[in-house]
């Protein structure tokens, strides 16, 4: 009998202590709103949208500058479908981020998938090179994220390299199954390119290196059987030691954008490759004090 009034003593006195209320990581807010904010988000992964939108909006009118409601809210618009209301409402978010020195950098890698998911590559890619530049603030899980988004955009884009490198580091630091998985597309993209290159022109970049000689600033092939410094002449074959694309004609130069303009990518050559030079062109002006170097090449029977 003791042991029995014992434990409802306990009980009873377990029953008599405050509930712990709602705190948010972020910012001092009233323990309703963050309570609220959290059913929205239990909500959204229910797929109920429209009541996650309705309660998030009732939150911000109460609270304008909340980050996690103006954050949630962006995510339910981009599952939506409504990609410039997820867009602006994200940016609202990020501006108090900066405002208020809120510690947290996912927000930039959801503006990349916002812009990339509206079609928008280029601010896809800025912001998901700014949550890259934060990976030493970021957990292991955010960063693979971001590596993983960033990989899979220069895909799609057909800049292997950039995806491989992207990738590769999710895959070796984090052990990322999806890198894993997105760099067998890249191999597969870059077979087909091969595969379906024009039996036309085909030029690769060789190199940077000062006029005067000496040692490259940049160089992505060897000439077979000569120093490291040798310029490739026409007939010689070169091994690649790096990725290059092989695109249908050299760069051109373009007033308007105050750039070179690259060809269309028609193959790909990878590390150990060996082509024959048939062609050796300096692209960059002569008053400039470095040979950027193009090769015009053909592939040798087996690689």
């Amino acid at each position: 009998m003791k042991n029995r009034i014992t434990a409802l003593l306990i009980l009873a006195a377990a029953s008599s202590l405050p509930a712990v209320e709602p705190s948010d990581q972020y910012q001092q807010i009233s323990p309703d709103l963050v309570r609220e904010v959290d059913q929205a988000k239990e909500k959204q992964e229910r797929g109920d949208l429209y009541g996650a939108q309705s309660l998030l909006n009732d939150v911000l009118k109460r609270r304008s500058d909340y980050y996690r409601a103006l954050y949630n809210l962006g995510l339910v618009y981009q599952i939506e479908g409504a990609y410039s209301k997820a867009i602006e409402t994200l940016k609202q978010a990020e501006a108090i981020r900066y405002e208020q020195s809120i510690p947290d950098n996912s927000v930039l890698n959801s503006l990349g998938s916002a812009y990339k998911e509206a079609g928008d590559f280029s601010k896809a890619e800025e912001y998901w090179r700014a949550a890259y530049a934060t990976k030493g603030e970021n957990d292991a899980a955010l960063n693979e994220l971001i590596l993983n988004n960033l990989g899979y955009l220069y895909l799609q884009k057909g800049q292997t390299t950039n995806a491989r490198k992207y990738l590769t580091e999710s895959k070796e630091k984090y052990q990322s199954a999806t890198a894993d998985t997105i760099l067998k597309l890249v191999a597969e993209y870059e077979r087909r390119q091969n595969q379906t290159q024009t039996t036309g022109a085909m030029w690769a970049v060789y190199g940077q290196q000062p006029k005067a000689g000496g040692n490259w600033s940049e160089r992505h092939f060897n000439v077979e059987g000569d120093a490291n410094t040798a310029i490739p002449k026409p007939n010689e074959t070169v091994a690649a030691f790096d990725n290059v694309y092989i695109r249908k004609n050299r760069p051109t130069w373009d007033d308007q954008i105050g750039d070179y303009v690259l060809g269309p990518i028609v193959g790909y050559i990878k590390p150990g490759d060996k082509v024959r030079v048939l062609e050796v062109v300096d692209n960059n002006p002569a008053a400039d004090e470095n040979a950027w170097y193009w090769i015009r090449l053909s592939r040798l029977s087996k690689q």
